[in-house]
This record gives structure tokens, sequence and C-alpha cells, in this order.
């Protein structure tokens, strides 16, 4: 058995982050190191784009926060709760499953998330 001698091999979030691409990693991370409505932003934004990879850029430089995660980006509610997950391991948060219900468009999503992620410890004591 080989032991690593890099410490991020403990990091439960590095190992999470693994199975994602390099950007979606980079905010994280970024996150991670500065919580603010910026990045808390960015890594909603990452999220999605993930999911609706080929269509995320296009409708958001259409309809902007407002665009219809539904409607627009064709999210069912499987997807929305693979994306809470998401957001509740890389950001350290807690979503309740009624707030997530009410959510529509990317504006909903990212206020959201926020309210959340400054509840979080490491967010009030930035």
């Amino acid at each position: 058995m080989t032991l690593s001698a890099d410490p991020s091999d403990a990091d439960p979030l590095i190992q999470k982050l693994a199975a994602y691409p390099e950007t979606l990693r980079a905010l994280v991370l970024a996150f991670r190191s500065d919580p603010n409505d910026a990045t808390v932003d960015a890594v909603v934004c990452g999220i999605l784009r993930y999911h609706a990879q080929d269509t995320f850029d296009e409708v958001h430089a259409t309809h902007g926060d407002g665009m219809s995660l539904f409607d627009d980006l064709s999210m069912d509610s499987l997807t929305m709760t693979e994306i809470a997950f998401e957001a509740e391991d890389f950001l350290d948060i807690i979503l309740s499953n009624e707030d997530m219900m009410s959510i529509k468009t990317l504006a909903d999503l990212k206020a959201f998330v926020r309210r959340a992620a400054s509840r979080t410890p490491d967010a009030s004591a930035s």
C-alpha cells in the first residue's frame, strides 16, 4: 500500500471535485478561499453550465438571470436535486427541499444560495 504525501488526497472536497471540469473546480476553490456573493454566483453558474453544457451560455446571454431553469434550460426535478446536492457540497451549505421547490429562475437560485451561504459560520467570518 502506498501512502500519498499530498494532503489534498485526504480532502473530501478535492476528491468530489475530481469528477468535475477544471473550470468548476477552480470556481469552488475560489469560493472556499473568498466566500462572497460574486464567488457564490460563479459557482452556481458553473454548476448550471456543467448540467446544461450546450445551452447555458447562449440562454444566459439572451435571458440573463431571468432565465427559467425549467423552460429555458430544460432542467427537470432530478437535475435540480443534483444541483442542490452539488451546491451543498461545494459551498458547505444546507438547502431545504421546500425552498428549492420555489426556485424558477437563475436569479431565484442565486439569491437562495447566497442566503444559505451567508448563514454559514465561514461566510459570516469574512
